[in-house]
């Protein structure tokens, strides 16, 4: 019966404490505990409080043991320290629930200041450093110890980078460094004490690409924020070296794949992390740019020409390589025709790629420059005197005069006989190995006749209008046209039709032009004087073009040329010679002649007005 009594009993007992304990209440035990100040003044039987600062703020569990290091010097009862004789000694606190966690304060025991002493000096003690936004506490020392004093007052020097309370708790308010003052009130006597408020790494910022190509070495940067941060060092590092390598400050792409970065700081913080993708590595680019170039380019003679305007060279590991592309060709502006440009550009792994552009030098201007017998520079009607008009001077047509010998052939003459044989009484097998000298402008030429199918061939080469003057001839006079035919026939074989102009004063050999299917080659009638209402008419009825004189000995009014212009008939100008000028030139194209024909002024030494579109 007494066992069981005892069970029972021992079982109520168990319910009850149950009971009483299972309100589920959170402990919080104390991680650190700490006093106010860590050094503390009093006299001889004066009582002082200690306050237990706990942490975290909502610590349950504050139960603490108070020891005191030399009882005969003070002694504590629940944090309230009595002073019994002169000397140094400590209070400690201990908690209860975890012996490990305790705070110890100096105690200074002075002896009664009824003698008064005066403060002779301070100091201030503590760490000189303080993170933003956090607080440090700051320890005043009074001397002489048993000195009388009524209270220390604290200031800042900036308040934007640390202020301070009356304990001389210090907030870092702002980057930098300022002063904390304690004065002794009431007196002058104080003391500086620097403190740098400083701000840890809160994000780290870099360059580092997502992607970069096989072989290629990108230099990166890393940024700390804020910048004058003091846990700055860190570590880079590279998760798989085989793709990617790290030294100093460049990425190494090794070979295809994915690798990860790491960036760490030292002091374990924070890591940022990035994800490159290296991928495999191919030839360069040469990209024109649309909305400037194209491939295949018209510039207009004289024009200035740059090959690389709108072009780029883009490498996938070496980016903006243009300066290295190299250029095979050259354009001449002041030629007509077209040259093929090669464009050439290796990157530094080896890879090449070429393109290849045609351009072309065309002529857009209002009016066309027509070489007097070819030029001056070799004899009229002479292969050396056409190639120079066309490769030297820069004409866009040739003028030839148009001769036949007893045989036919059409042969290139301005008189009936070359070099005293009568082209009318000799064939072209007799005629063609004899050579003609003569001195023109200082300079000596030999030439051999030409004929009209070779020149016919040198201006399809050169892409030159070929303006025929029809000189009177068999079968090609105002009276017979009956060789007209031949001629055409010849023409055709040579495929110039449509780069031919015919030239005469032999109207009815260019109405026979009109009256037999080729209204599409322009007709130049060649007078003295353009102040006519019979060749005005002549021209008007016929479709024909005028050429007249330009010697001040003949009246060819700007009224009269705009008569035939605005008649729809384009107006010519010769001979502009060797002894006339580049200004007397300009006169005339500024007169709105549509054709000149010259001996030796090149078209670049005058003003050329660009030719007008008309758009309905």
């Amino acid at each position: 019966m007494k066992k069981i009594g005892l069970l029972f009993f021992l079982v109520i007992f168990g319910i009850f404490t149950i009971s009483c304990n299972g309100n589920n209440e959170t402990k919080i035990n104390p991680e650190v505990i700490s006093f106010e100040k860590s050094e503390y003044s009093l006299k001889v039987n004066e009582t002082i409080s200690l306050n237990v600062i706990f942490s975290p703020e909502n610590t349950t569990e504050k139960d603490v043991e108070w020891v005191s290091g030399d009882k005969t010097i003070a002694t504590v009862v629940n944090g309230q320290v009595t002073g019994v004789r002169k000397g140094q000694t400590t209070i400690s606190v201990i908690s209860k629930v975890n012996g490990s966690v305790n705070a110890t304060a100096s105690i200074n025991v002075l002896e009664d200041y009824s003698a008064e002493v005066p403060v002779e000096k301070i100091t201030i003690s503590g760490k000189n450093t303080v993170e933003l936004s956090k607080n440090i506490y700051l320890n005043i020392k009074v001397y002489p110890e048993n000195a009388k004093y009524s209270d220390i007052i604290f200031s800042s020097s900036n308040e934007n980078i640390a202020t301070v309370d009356n304990k001389g708790v210090v907030t870092g308010t702002g980057i930098g460094k300022c002063n904390i003052i304690a004065t002794v009130e009431g007196t002058t006597i104080s003391e500086k004490y620097e403190i740098e408020v400083f701000q840890n790494v809160v994000s780290i910022t870099h360059n580092i690409p997502s992607e970069i190509v096989e072989r290629q070495s990108v230099e990166f940067a890393i940024n700390m924020i804020p910048e004058n941060a003091k846990n700055k060092d860190y570590v880079i590092v590279s998760k798989n070296k085989d793709i990617v390598m790290i030294e100093q400050n460049k990425l190494i792409a090794i070979a295809e794949g994915v690798c990860e970065i790491t960036i760490s700081l030292l002091d374990g913080t924070l890591t940022e992390k990035v994800i490159i993708t290296v991928k495999k590595d191919v030839a360069p680019q040469i990209i024109i740019d649309e909305e400037k170039t194209t491939l295949d380019v018209n510039v207009n003679y004289n024009t200035e020409f740059d090959p690389l305007w709108g072009i780029k060279a883009i490498d996938d590991v070496d980016g903006d390589i243009t300066s290295k592309m190299t250029i095979e060709g050259k354009v001449n502006n002041r030629l007509l025709g077209t040259t093929k440009l090669r464009y050439k550009v290796v990157d530094s792994t080896g890879h090449i790629t070429k393109l290849e552009r045609q351009i072309n030098v065309v002529w857009d201007y209002a009016v066309t420059f027509i070489g007097h017998g070819g030029c001056y520079s070799g004899i009229m009607n002479s292969e050396d005197a056409f190639i120079n008009a066309l490769t030297v001077y820069g004409y866009q047509a040739i003028e030839c005069d148009l001769k036949q010998t007893k045989d036919g052939v059409f042969v290139l003459c301005h008189d009936d006989s070359f070099n005293g044989i009568s082209l009318a009484s000799a064939t072209y097998e007799e005629l063609k190995n004899v050579e003609y000298t003569t001195t023109r402008g200082g300079i000596s030429y030999t030439t051999k006749l030409c004929t009209l199918a070779r020149y016919l061939q040198i201006c399809k080469t050169y892409n030159a209008y070929a303006v025929i003057e029809l000189k009177s001839s068999n079968g090609i006079t105002n009276s017979d046209q009956s060789r007209m035919g031949a001629l055409m026939d010849e023409i055709k074989k040579s495929g110039m039709l449509d780069k031919v102009i015919f030239l005469g004063s032999q109207y009815n050999c260019l109405i026979w032009t009109r009256n037999n299917g080729y209204e599409n080659i322009p007709c130049q009638y060649l007078v003295n004087s353009c102040e006519s209402e019979t060749s005005l008419q002549r021209c008007i009825d016929y479709k024909l073009d005028i050429s007249f004189n330009v010697d001040d000995s003949y009246s060819n009014s700007e009224a009269w040329i705009a008569r035939y212009k605005d008649a729809g008939c384009k107006v010519a100008g010769y001979t502009f010679s060797q002894y006339t000028d580049a200004a007397f030139l300009q006169k005339w194209i500024n007169k709105g002649l549509d054709y000149v024909t010259v001996d030796v002024t090149k078209p670049y030494q005058v003003e050329l007005p660009i030719k007008v579109v008309k758009t309905e």
